[in-house]
C-alpha cells in the first residue's frame, strides 16, 4: 500500500488546494502502476521524441521495491504575463500555482518525484499524475516555502526562488546566476530581469517560429493541458526545464515518454 508521509504545512500562504484529492490521486493504483513503471526502465538519455517500450507484466509492480510517497506540496512558476511585462510586479500576478510535488522514495534510496496537474484551470477538483522524474531536487526547493514566503521556480534557468514580500532571493546556484549574483532584488526589479531576458522569445518571434519557444524544438512530448486525457511522462532527470514562453502552455522538459504497449 502507499502512504503519504510528512507534513501537511502549506508551501504557500493559499495552501494547496484540494489537497485530499491530491494525495488520494497519489495512492491511487495508476500512479502505483507509473511508478513502478518509472523504476523498472533504465534512465532515459536526454534526445526529445523517442520512446522506450515497457515489458509488459501482469503486474507492473512485481519485483519492484516497496516505496512511500510524501505528502504533496505546491510548484508556483512565474506566469507568461509577468515575463511579458503586461502584469504588476505583485505576488497574486507574477506567479501561479501549476503542479503539486510528491517525493517517492524506494526501499533502497532510490527517490523519484511524482508531478501532479489539475484536471481544471480553477485548480480546484481533481488531479492527475502528469509526470514521474528523477530525484528530489525540486520537491526539496518548493519545501522551503512556509506561511510569510513563497516558493517559486524560473523553469528555462531551472532556477528556484523565494519571495517574501515584494523581495525576490536566490535558492539555488541557478537562481543566484539569474539574479546576476545578487543576494536579492525586488520584484519589480526581477520582472525586468526575465523580461529583457525572453523578450525575444514570445509568440510570433523568430524564436518561437522555429519551433524553439520553451527552450526545445516542436516535437518534444509536453506535459498534458487540463483538458486532455494522457499517460504521465518519465523524465530521466529533474534538471533543464523549460518556461513555456508559448504563453499559457504547459511546461516542456527533456524526456522520453515510456509506453506499455
Amino acid at each position: 500500500m502507499l502512504a503519504t508521509t510528512g507534513p501537511a504545512a502549506a508551501n504557500s500562504p493559499t495552501d494547496l488546494p484540494n489537497r485530499q484529492a491530491a494525495i488520494d490521486t497519489l495512492n491511487s493504483a495508476d500512479t502505483r502502476s507509473s511508478l513502478c513503471n518509472f523504476y523498472d526502465e533504465p534512465v532515459p538519455d536526454e534526445s526529445p521524441g523517442d520512446e522506450v517500450q515497457i515489458p509488459d507484466k501482469a503486474d507492473p509492480c512485481e519485483g519492484v521495491p516497496s516505496f512511500s510517497i510524501s505528502d504533496p506540496v505546491a510548484l508556483n512558476e512565474i506566469t507568461p504575463e509577468f515575463v511579458a511585462g503586461t502584469a504588476r510586479p505583485v505576488a497574486a500576478e507574477a506567479i501561479k500555482l501549476s503542479y503539486a510535488l510528491a517525493e517517492v522514495t524506494f526501499s533502497g534510496g532510490r527517490t523519484a518525484t511524482a508531478m501532479l496537474a489539475p484536471t481544471d484551470t480553477s485548480h480546484t477538483t481533481a488531479w492527475h499524475l502528469a509526470a514521474v522524474e528523477a530525484g528530489d531536487d525540486e520537491v526539496t526547493l518548493a519545501r522551503k516555502g512556509d506561511a510569510e514566503t513563497t516558493v517559486f521556480s524560473e523553469q528555462e534557468l531551472d532556477a528556484f526562488y523565494q519571495l517574501s514580500r515584494d523581495t525576490v532571493a536566490p535558492l539555488n546556484d541557478a537562481a543566484r546566476q539569474g539574479l546576476g549574483g545578487a543576494d536579492s532584488v525586488s520584484l519589480t526589479d526581477y520582472q525586468g530581469l526575465v523580461k529583457a531576458r525572453y523578450a525575444d522569445e514570445g509568440p510570433g518571434s523568430a524564436y518561437d517560429q522555429g519551433g524553439l519557444a520553451g527552450g526545445f524544438k516542436t516535437g518534444a512530448p509536453v506535459r498534458p493541458s487540463s483538458s486532455q486525457s494522457s499517460e504521465p511522462m518519465i523524465a530521466g532527470g529533474s534538471g533543464a526545464a523549460a518556461l513555456a514562453l508559448a504563453f499559457g502552455a504547459f511546461r516542456l522538459r527533456r524526456r522520453k515518454r515510456i509506453t506499455s504497449d
